[in-house]
């Protein structure tokens, strides 16, 4: 990632600030196909299940467009027909592909807020068991 700044240790802090990942630990594929987890330790699709989503109707919706010859339902219409089988195959591959990598974070603050929380409920169970520990 390339920052702007004044001298290093602002560039660093900068750069610190705005990088949400670490791209030295992961490769691109990776990156792409990690299922991602949230704050409570949910799974949420990873960075590939996303784009296809955006790319699929995005081009689907291109497509439709130029033959559905302005109709605006059966542009609708052409776009949701082709676009539910390419979605469902595109998130198929996808998720054979992710079975295969650890999941990931979204953000390092999710995962400090997941284990805090599943410490806190440890300790909630120990205390709720053992009252004479508390």
């Amino acid at each position: 990632m390339h920052c702007f700044a004044a001298d290093n240790e602002q560039k660093k802090k900068r750069c610190l600030k705005y990088s949400h990942y670490n791209f030295n630990s992961m490769t691109l594929i990776q990156w792409l196909f990690a299922p991602r987890r949230d704050y409570r330790g949910m799974s949420t699709p990873s960075y590939a299940a996303r784009w296809w989503l955006i790319l699929c109707c995005l081009s689907t919706g291109i497509w439709a467009y130029g033959v559905s010859n302005g109709s605006i339902y059966m542009l609708f219409a052409l776009a949701l027909i082709v676009a539910t089988p390419l979605l469902s195959l595109g998130w198929y591959v996808i998720s054979i592909i992710s079975e295969r990598i650890e999941p990931r974070y979204l953000l390092d603050k999710a995962e400090h807020a997941h284990k805090t929380r599943m410490e806190r409920k440890a300790r909630e169970s120990l205390h709720q068991s053992h009252p004479e520990y508390g």
